[in-house]
């Protein structure tokens, strides 16, 4: 068992431990023993006797018999055939847990938990409120379902169960600080379904505990490195030092000033947030109609309006609008008012209408802090047919875009279009830029390189790096994940929709295969295509911020970075043998495709 002095297993008198075979229901036998002083041969090992001639043993299973830690009044056990594991159900909040089972006559304990203990100043604090940095990070559960006697090392996994009228995951965790001011936070290690192997908890932007004195919070602390912890390991964090706590501004209120009803706004972000929305233009509904998202920053980013009133949104703009043309619209034809919504202690949204009449484009909303810095922005794409997936087996196995991302209709065999180009995008950043067809408002170009905070605060600038030689990289950082992470999983910075990535390189699966077998190219009408998938020769922004081959070359990217100043793509040029693989200047901003994730 976790302690908060040392993190190893110590016992307590008082413990209670449960014992339970094959259960045949919830509400089936168990043997409860609670450790006494005499139990306690030193303070990490209890001797004890208990009697098992009421339980069950449980054939089907690795081991007869289960064990969990601790044991409480109304807790579950039951069997699962699916899996060939006895469960236990944990209803308990900030505890220390463990599993395990019976080996002979002895009992091996799993720990299911990690933890971070701290002290403050008692006469300063008495609780706290501990959460994950964004403050939407799952940190513990209300009903936590783990299951034992597998066969697969550690000899369990765990999920949460939604069932018996409460809802498992929580986002936070809250307790009382002990007398001497100190404190301890146990972190269940998530084992989700698909993996029996045991996982790690995992906050990695890291965390923050608010500190109350009589039930107020007054002050907070915020931790932004990442967290990883195993099961059973321990981080002591010691006593919180003062200089870093930060004074606590309960959050501003702003109800938007467009006439947007939030009841009835249609919210983009529902299934997930993202850095780009789509609001269908061929839908005559959507004509006058109202929007809302979460104003995260990305899959799963941190929403701007937290604790931290320094990240707070104050102003939302259009920074421009595009009808994907040589014609620029007027001001409001895409999005005809935006603003955001925040009510006390409830997430942030951006909300905006609809013209009474849709026009088919593009826009990028940004939001605003009260010294008029870009916090983030977004992509409002509008296409003028609705965007289908294209399952085409023939194509590696990946349900396709049946369009470049941002392009307002899909390109064909026909002529292709500036309508089929799509928006274009520097390897990396969340946002596009028009290309060549005409905005509200221009697109100048700066030397590069620059820091990712840069690009975040200025969307409409083209980041240029003039001398590339090997240094070809708009980004000083040189951070390869900014599109995916190491499992080729979708991040923060990923332009595309929810429910789409971009697709990452393969050497022999997915769109970057290199090779031109099954290609065809239409020269005449600006296009290439795989089957029934069509790419157009949208060109690419190079020096300058100006487009480079409209019509003549195309660069797909790849969200799979290749060395220090290089991406990975596919590039067709006419004066070349047509498809081929190249490692690119991430410089360089082109065209995405998405895919299904």
């Amino acid at each position: 068992m976790l302690s908060p002095s040392s993190g190893v297993a110590q016992w307590q008198v008082g413990d209670k431990i449960v014992i339970f075979g094959k259960p045949s229901s919830s509400s089936s036998a168990r043997v409860v023993h609670e450790i006494v002083a005499e139990d306690i041969t030193d303070p990490t090992v209890a001797v004890f006797s208990v009697d098992l001639n009421g339980l069950t043993a449980d054939s089907d299973c690795t081991h007869d018999y289960n064990v969990a830690y601790p044991y409480t009044e109304g807790q579950q056990f039951y069997y699962s055939s699916g899996y060939g594991a006895g469960r236990a159900r944990f209803q308990n909040t900030n505890q220390v847990l463990l599993a395990g089972y019976i080996d002979g006559t002895s009992i091996v304990l799993n720990n299911i938990t990690a933890a971070i203990a701290f002290k403050v100043d008692p006469a300063e604090f008495d609780s706290f409120i501990f959460k994950g940095a964004n403050g939407d990070e799952v940190v513990g559960y209300t009903n936590l379902l783990v299951e034992m006697n597998s066969s697969d090392a550690p000899k369990y996994r765990q999920k949460y169960n939604e069932s018996n009228g409460s809802a498992g995951p929580q986002t936070s965790i809250s307790a009382d600080f002990a007398a001497d001011g100190s404190a301890i936070v146990f972190l269940p290690v998530n084992n989700p379904d698909t993996a029996r192997g045991a996982n790690q908890v995992s906050l990695p932007n890291g965390f923050t505990i608010q500190l109350i004195k009589d039930g107020v919070v007054t002050k907070y602390i915020t931790s932004t490195a990442a967290v990883t912890l195993s099961p059973g390991h321990i981080i002591n964090l010691g006593m919180l030092p003062s200089e870093s706590m930060h004074d606590y501004v309960v959050p501003t209120t702003h109800s938007n000033t467009i006439g947007v009803d939030m009841s009835t706004a249609t919210d983009l972000s529902a299934s997930a947030t993202a850095n780009c929305y789509i609001v269908d233009g061929s839908v005559a509904a959507n004509a006058g109609a109202s929007f809302k998202f979460k104003a995260a920053k990305g899959k799963g980013g941190a929403v701007l309006t937290t604790i931290n009133t320094d990240d707070d949104a104050n102003d939302v703009v259009v920074l421009w609008e595009t009808k994907n043309t040589s014609t620029a619209p007027e001001k409001g034809d895409i999005i005809a008012a935006v603003d955001y919504d925040l009510q006390s202690g409830d997430d942030a949204y951006i909300v905006f209408k609809m013209p009474a009449t849709i026009t088919p484009g593009n826009a990028l909303i940004a939001a605003k802090d009260a010294g008029d810095n870009i916090l983030w922005s977004w992509h409002i794409w509008i296409p003028a047919t609705s965007v289908e997936d294209i399952n085409d087996a023939a194509f590696f196995g990946k349900v396709v875009m049946d369009r470049n991302l941002g392009a307002i209709e899909k390109a064909t065999s026909s002529a292709a279009g500036r309508e089929t180009y799509g928006m274009y995008y520097q390897w990396g950043r969340s946002t596009p830029l028009p290309g060549p067809v005409k905005a509200t408002a221009t697109i100048t170009a700066t030397n590069g390189p620059k820091s990712t905070a840069f690009a975040i605060a200025n969307p409409t600038v083209f980041i240029q790096v003039p001398e590339k030689d090997e240094n070809g990289n708009w980004n000083e950082e040189d951070l390869p994940n900014l599109w995916e992470d190491g499992d080729k999983n979708k991040e923060i910075f990923d332009p595309c929709p929810s429910g789409y990535k971009v697709p990452s390189y393969s050497s022999s699966t997915g769109l970057w295969v290199n090779g031109n077998d099954g290609w065809t190219y239409n020269w005449t009408n600006n296009n290439f295509a795989y089957g029934s998938i069509v790419f157009p020769m949208a060109g690419w922004y190079s020096s300058g911020a100006s487009i480079s081959y409209e019509g003549a070359r195309s660069i797909i990217l790849s969200a799979t970075a290749h060395s220090a100043p290089r991406a990975r793509l596919k590039i067709i040029r006419q004066d070349k043998s047509g498809y081929y693989y190249a490692n690119y200047f991430k410089e360089e901003a082109a065209s995405v495709r998405c895919i299904a994730e």
